[in-house]
Formats: C-alpha cells, structure tokens, sequence
C-alpha cells in the first residue's frame, strides 16, 4: 500500500514543508518533517524543525560544519510564532552557539539536517565567517609567486596565528575556482620568520583553465576579498591531452591499479579491463608508473 501525505505551505514563516513519502504495510506510519534553518550568525545558529505525525514531540537536528558533525540538538525551545501557525505545541525550535572549532577566522558552510537523515532542512546551508571573542584580529600576509601552465605556487599566513595554516581561494578570470590550504613547509618561510614555516601553497594547474586563450590567475585570502601579493598571473596553455594504455599482469589485465604520472600527468586507475587514461600537456613526455598493493611489480605492462 502506498501512503502519501502533503502538508501545505506555512506563508507566515516562509519556509517549505517537505513530505516523506513512505511504502509498506497498511499500517504503516507516516512522517513529515517541517522545519527551517532560520539563520547562522558568530553567537547563533538557529531555526526549527517539526515531525507532524508527533505533534507535540520535540525531535533532533543535526549541524555539520564543512560536512562533518560537529553537534546534535534537540528542536525543543518554544517559540510564540510556531503555536500560532499550528506547529504543534510550539516548542519546536533550536538555537546553540557555533562550536569554537568554527570560531577560526576562516569561512566554514553550516547545514542542518533532521537527526537521523539525510534531508537538509530548507533554508541550509549558510554561510560563517567567524572569530571567537578575545582573539585578535587576522593580519594576513603573503605572495603568489608563479603561475604557469603546470603549477600554481605561492604563501599566505596570518602573523596573528603564526603556526596556523590557513586557506586560499583561487580564481580565474574573476570565477571561483577552488580553495587550497597555504600549509606546505617551505625553509624560506621559516628563516624568513612566517611562523614555523608550513605556510607554502602549490598545486597543479587546473585543466579546466587551459583552453589556449589567456586566463587571468588571482588568489585571494579564503573568504576575503583581499588579493596575496603580485597578483593576479596571466596564463595562456593550450588545451591538455589525453592518453591511454592497458596494464597487465601475468597474462591477464589488471584492475584497479594506481597509475602515477610524472611529469604533471594525471591518471586514473585500470577499470576491470586494465585500462587507464592520463591526462596530460601537449609534448609531454615522462613516464606512467603502476601499483597495488595485493600484487608483486607486474612483469608486463
């Protein structure tokens, strides 16, 4: 038997109702689960969270930080505006104080799911920047020192939080395209005083900016809209090439093997038939190196 059950809008709170729908005998209960992440601030994440078929049962929510659980709470404060738009007996609400761990300075995404499942209540995720009360202001520093068709390289630290790594976001052309953490060992850096050194950042060059056409590399301070120093990079690479190869092992392919590049190749493992393929610059010449770990260095590549 098939039950489905669809709770209207609540306009006065301006959140969406969500209805889980469920399959099984005639006696089977139905849940619908009504909430909001109302808001994310540096005191206070908070919103409500409601299971219709338990009116008047509080029922738990989970927040994550960067996707990982950082705490459990129960939906269990009374709010006045809640009673009034027919939540049950109103004490559907949750408020706690963002964990210290997320109080660093640095932007975190807080979402909020019902307890137990994997539906995000609406209104999440948000948005934290934060840094706990008594500590000081970041003072950031830092340079990016290259940028090129093979690699992306630089250093950012905050003298504030000397042995702190923290992050740095990338963009091309003015778009986001992705956040590094500034936490390499570089002997440099230490000698020159930045901390206990481990501040450096480098990573391959994205395939996805080598088109042949100019590309503009900024880095800024993640978070921020504060650029490192000496950029933005330009760079102009033409489009990667992609290669492939089978890999054997007694006779026979062999399947799910790592497969190393040298040379900036990036490869995929052999699927069930042996077979990989590798990403590469124009010219590139190096080699592909094989392994795993259930077999002896095969005799036949």
């Amino acid at each position: 038997m098939r039950v489905m059950t669809t709770i209207g809008g609540l306009k006065a709170l301006g959140v969406l109702l969500l209805a889980l729908t469920l399959w099984g005998n005639p006696g089977a209960a139905w849940a619908a689960l009504n909430g909001s992440h109302d808001g994310t601030s540096c005191s206070s994440i908070h919103g409500w969270a409601w299971d219709s078929a338990l009116p008047n049962t509080p029922i738990n929510v989970e927040i994550y930080s960067d996707g990982v659980l950082v705490a459990t709470v129960p939906a269990g404060g009374f709010r006045q505006d809640l009673l009034n738009a027919g939540i049950g007996n109103g004490n559907h609400a949750f408020q706690i104080a963002p964990p210290a761990a997320v109080l660093n300075g640095q932007p975190h995404s807080i979402r909020v799911k019902f307890a137990g499942t994997q539906t995000n209540l609406p209104g999440t995720p948000r948005s934290l920047n934060c840094i706990a009360l008594g500590e000081p202001t970041p003072v950031y520093e830092g340079f990016h020192e290259g940028a090129n068709c093979s690699l992306i390289s630089g250093w950012a630290w905050d003298s504030q939080r000397p042995n702190t790594p923290i992050n740095v976001d990338v963009y091309a052309d003015g778009a986001f395209l992705l956040t590094t953490p500034a936490n390499q060992f570089r002997q440099d850096l230490l000698n020159a005083g930045k901390g206990n050194g481990a501040h450096g950042f480098g990573f391959a060059t994205p395939n996805s900016v080598k088109n042949g056409t100019p590309r503009s590399i900024a880095v800024r301070f993640a978070g921020t809209q504060v650029n490192l120093s000496a950029t933005p990079k330009t760079i102009n690479c033409a489009p990667a090439v992609s290669l492939s190869g089978t890999i054997t092992y007694e006779g026979g392919p062999l399947s799910g093997a790592a497969v190393a590049g040298s040379n900036g190749a990036s490869c995929s493992s052999t699927n069930a038939s042996g077979e990989y393929t590798c990403t590469v610059a124009p010219g590139w010449s190096g080699t592909v190196t094989p392994s795993k770990a259930d077999r002896a260095p095969p005799n036949t590549w």
